[in-house]
């Protein structure tokens, strides 16, 4: 079907206007939050009364208090950085809208290697994050919502205007079957689907809508989950020549690691992991000796589920040239790449390498202080 003036639903809206704040109605009992998996950012269901387009949630469901006046100010991340990912989104959709014209398929190539963290004990557990159950199923609720709840009067709506300044195409009356195929329309959806999914709902097969969450949730949750979860979507598309330039430094930006759902509870991990490395670098604001990196291989050998797969592994020869090295050695920075690529080629998630180094931390340091005293 060919753009033409006589068919207005063939060309994006792309004025500045806000879209239609029009409500999908709910089925009885579609929006109930359930419990959440063991490390998901837990869904809140406090004592507010619910709006009337929400169900309410069931007494037996978990409650929070009501945070501390002066303690409600949104998590925005790190300087703005979901803003600055979801920029990158797009662009990595643009990309892969080409050769994926649905829904489903384009948010399967974008999820393409988004692994869930493993559990302790199954260090080396390589898990798809989401199923293709659960794709096919949230991308049908986004198709029945679009155009509604979600672009604007949801709260995960208001999280995508008011925190991360996207607006999606108005559909001015079109109907979804008529644009379904437009770069435009699925871009869109794509976005919301990702948005959807970053807080990792338990049970999300069972919701038939787009959940709800309060304020509080949205501004202390939803970006830290969402610039998680696209921050692994960007690194594992980190090859595509349009993440290159001037997306390439929010690609490689790592604060998602440290920021993650499998962190959340282990505070002093970014900390401690900047510990090891002021130790292996030997001043505080030197670079670490390349030759040092034998020592973070040895300490991550300790572990004994990963100690198989780092004696097959040779980081130093397969990521050195690609971390930007100089002959002062490996910045922060590039010692973090480092960590990162060689989780690629062990095939594990790269929190599993920065919590297995942060751990060793405090042997580290003692090990240094020893050695001082006996100079």
């Amino acid at each position: 079907m060919r753009r033409s003036a006589s068919n207005p639903c063939m060309r994006p809206n792309t004025s500045s206007r806000r879209p239609s704040k029009s409500v999908v109605s709910h089925s009885p009992g579609s929006s109930r939050l359930t419990s959440p998996e063991p490390g998901c950012i837990r869904p809140n269901t406090s004592s507010r009364r619910p709006s009337k387009s929400v169900v309410s949630h069931s007494p037996a469901s978990s409650r929070r208090t009501s945070p501390e006046p002066g303690n409600d100010k949104p998590q925005q991340g790190e300087d703005g950085l979901p803003k600055r990912q979801l920029q990158a989104l797009k662009t990595l959709l643009k990309h892969l809208v080409a050769s994926n014209r649905t829904l489903p398929e384009l948010v399967e190539a974008m999820l393409h290697k988004v692994v869930a963290v493993p559990q302790p004990g199954h260090l080396l557990d390589q898990t798809q994050a989401f199923t293709k159950q659960t794709i096919e199923h949230v991308c049908e609720v986004v198709l029945r919502d679009a155009g509604g709840s979600i672009a604007g009067s949801n709260s995960l709506g208001r999280f995508l205007q008011e925190e991360l300044g996207h607006f999606a195409v108005p559909l001015d009356g079109c109907k979804v079957e008529d644009v379904a195929e437009q770069a435009w329309f699925l871009v869109d959806r794509a976005v919301e689907v990702a948005v959807l999914l970053a807080p990792r709902w338990d049970a999300i097969i069972d919701h038939a809508s787009i959940p709800e969450m309060s304020d509080y949730q949205r501004q202390r949750w939803m970006a830290p989950a969402f610039s998680y979860l696209v921050g692994q979507v960007l690194w594992r598309h980190r090859a595509v020549e349009a993440l290159q330039g001037q997306h390439l430094t929010v690609v490689e930006n790592l604060h998602w690691v440290m920021s993650g759902p499998a962190t959340e509870e282990d505070t002093c991990m970014n900390d401690q992991c900047k510990s090891v490395f002021r130790v292996l670098s030997g001043s505080k604001s030197g670079n670490m000796p390349l030759c040092q990196w034998r020592k973070v291989m040895d300490l991550l050998a300790m572990n004994q589920e990963l100690r198989a797969r780092v004696r097959r592994t040779d980081a130093v020869r397969a990521c050195y040239g690609d971390v930007g090295h100089s002959e002062n050695g490996l910045s922060r920075k590039q010692f973090n790449l480092m960590l990162m690529k060689t989780a690629h080629l062990m095939s594990v998630h790269p929190v599993v390498l920065f919590q297995e180094l942060a751990s060793h931390a405090e042997t580290v340091e003692t090990e240094q202080m020893s050695l001082i005293e006996v100079a």
